[in-house]
């Protein structure tokens, strides 16, 4: 059965309305077309970084137990360019795979997940050009139709500034990692003033399930009672982030997890509150 939830939206800087609330479903492997089943029977209609399994639950498998199906046209998907992909030539060939993958003739964002290869990352591989090499690739497939929005993901400060010194198509979204005890204060400043969407990934310590420990565990100890009163330490988290102007992609493999982290536009965090998590 899915559950209507009320799931809010923001608008990205080229109009296109996106979910505040997704559900991040990269790295759950062979779980993943369960996991991403029940997200949609919540009422998520935001995948990031969805693989196969995900794009077959939306388009035609999300009703389950005889629910009515998830229409591809209600459902928000991600997917993004590993680095070692880095290329003109390369991105469109990739992308055109994502879309096989996928089983869509569109993406509604594409990202570019790393500025560049480090560490092991890249496996060895050196790719074949730059990243401002594959966001010419991007705007290409945006001016085509074929993704809805493009933007970054693990961009530091100066890359994005580097990036929209070259830009035809300025980035509608940046993906990076914040969390109560990382706030990532420079980029969130420069996607303010840039009119850029920031994404905040692994908001509850750690891209697991977020229950106890980490920062999801700070952050419910600083909220104590009033507008938190009764959450979760992971749900405190979210709203923490939701209440920046930030889009938040919580993960989990558990099911009860997965619904309760959408449970979170009915109540709010009061200043007092959200100073308390800000001082952590």
């Amino acid at each position: 059965m899915i559950v209507c939830v009320c799931v809010q939206q923001v608008r990205l800087n080229n109009g296109v309305l996106m979910p505040t609330v997704g559900y991040g479903c990269a790295g759950l492997g062979e779980s993943a077309g369960d996991t991403v089943q029940w997200a949609l029977e919540a009422g998520y209609r935001h995948l990031d970084s969805a693989q196969s399994a995900a794009s077959a639950s939306a388009e035609g498998g999300g009703g389950g137990g005889g629910g009515r199906p998830v229409r591809r046209e209600d459902v928000f998907v991600t997917s993004k360019l590993h680095p070692r992909h880095l290329g003109y030539e390369v991105t469109l060939r990739q992308f055109n795979e994502t879309l096989k993958d996928l089983r869509s003739g569109y993406v509604d964002l594409f990202l570019l997940h790393y500025p560049e290869c480090w560490g092991d990352l890249c496996g060895g591989v050196a790719p074949a050009g730059t990243f401002p090499d594959s966001w010419r690739a991007l705007e290409d497939l945006y001016e085509a139709g074929l993704a809805r929005a493009i933007g970054i993901s693990n961009f530091a400060p100066h890359q994005v500034t580097q990036l929209l010194a070259k830009a035809t198509v300025r980035p509608a979204v940046l993906q990076v990692h914040v969390d109560p005890l990382d706030h990532a204060d420079a980029l969130q400043a420069l996607c303010r003033s840039q009119s850029i969407t920031l994404t905040a990934y692994s908001t509850l310590g750690t891209q697991g399930e977020g229950a106890g420990g980490g920062a999801g565990g700070g952050a419910g100890g600083g909220a104590g009672g009033g507008g938190g009163g009764g959450r979760g330490v992971a749900q405190v988290a979210l709203r923490w982030a939701l209440q920046q102007g930030l889009v938040v992609l919580p993960r989990s493999s558990n099911r009860g997890r997965i619904a309760q982290n959408l449970q979170l536009y009915d109540w709010s965090l009061t200043p007092a509150q959200m100073r308390r998590i800000e001082s952590l």
